[in-house]
């Protein structure tokens, strides 16, 4: 049997590195699993995820409600909810109204009107009612984060819920959100590579309240959405937790890395796929005789036999 050819080689080569980029996505994802319990509901139409460490003991836990931006869903915010529950605290990540796996419409598309300020409250009632009924959760110690739209959503809230312990602000794009006389603790967190305009009300949203109750951060080399996944960022809203219990240091591009080496060895599968599909099939106006060389069907050349 003759040894394949350059071609069947180079399929054979890509379906190995597309199966090994695959298992180390695999193996990246179960990694940033362990050790870690998902739960999910719907409530009043609101999608919610919950995450905390698994095997916790009958010990009260901070609460953490985390709002993701326009566009976004609890999908991208995920990391987020892993870095707090691996601190000890439990996470709730909702889908607002118009995103993710939420079917409602958002008014106004998500601008600053009214009608929407209303639907995003009101998905944050839902997934804070939903985050204190859970066996676990301490009432009283309930910190919410939010991301751009999602800052601007879960500030508001804060500002109108003083029970509320401490709210982290990332991306916050209106520093009209706080009130200059508010005393309620807030982190902003923003990154050095933000627009303007963000950094701008970040600027101006620390300004004011009492001494300490105000942080800004900065993650350096960060946009909108990489400040997500900035170290600096995961440590602002540990830092935020009531008590900050102790835990690993926060690994916020371990479960992006995973989905990205699963969806590359995905794409790399399909090249030696392509391959087989497209390889060049016989010519359908060849015969072969039996035992005998191919013969040209009518059309073709004269029978090298001379019939």
């Amino acid at each position: 049997m003759s040894a394949p050819g350059p071609a069947p080689r180079r399929l054979l080569a890509f379906g190995a590195v597309a199966l090994l980029v695959a298992v180390l996505g695999a193996l990246l994802l179960v990694r940033a699993d362990a050790g870690l319990d998902t739960r999910r509901a719907t409530v009043a139409g609101v999608p919610l995820t919950e995450v905390r460490h698994a095997g916790q003991s009958g010990e009260l836990r901070p609460g953490v409600v985390i709002a993701h931006g326009f566009a976004g869903s609890a999908r991208l915010m995920r990391p987020l909810a892993d870095s707090v529950a691996r601190h000890g605290a439990v996470a709730v990540l909702l889908d607002f109204a118009g995103h993710g796996a939420n079917p409602a419409r958002l008014p106004g598309a998500g601008r600053d009107d009214e009608r929407a300020r209303a639907v995003l409250s009101h998905d944050l009632d839902v997934a804070l009612a939903w985050l204190r009924s859970r066996p676990g959760v301490d009432p009283d110690r309930i910190v919410l984060v939010g991301h751009s739209m999602g800052a601007g959503a879960v500030t508001r809230y804060a500002v109108a819920h003083p029970e509320i312990a401490r709210t982290v602000a990332v991306s916050l794009p209106d520093a009209g959100d706080v009130p200059a006389g508010w005393a309620g603790n807030l982190t902003l967190v923003v990154g050095g590579l933000e627009f303007p305009d963000f950094r701008r009300a970040a600027e101006e949203a620390a300004r004011g309240g009492p001494p300490g109750a105000r942080e800004r951060v900065v993650a350096p080399g960060t946009e909108h959405i990489s400040v997500l996944f900035a170290p600096r960022t995961h440590d602002a809203v540990v830092a935020a937790l009531p008590g900050r219990p102790g835990g690993p240091a926060p690994a916020p591009l371990t479960r992006p890395a995973a989905t990205a080496l699963l969806l590359l060895g995905l794409g790399l599968g399909f090249v030696p796929l392509a391959g087989l599909l497209l390889r060049r099939r016989p010519d359908p106006s060849t015969a072969a005789t039996p035992g005998g060389p191919a013969v040209r069907t009518a059309g073709g050349p004269a029978d090298p036999t001379g019939g």
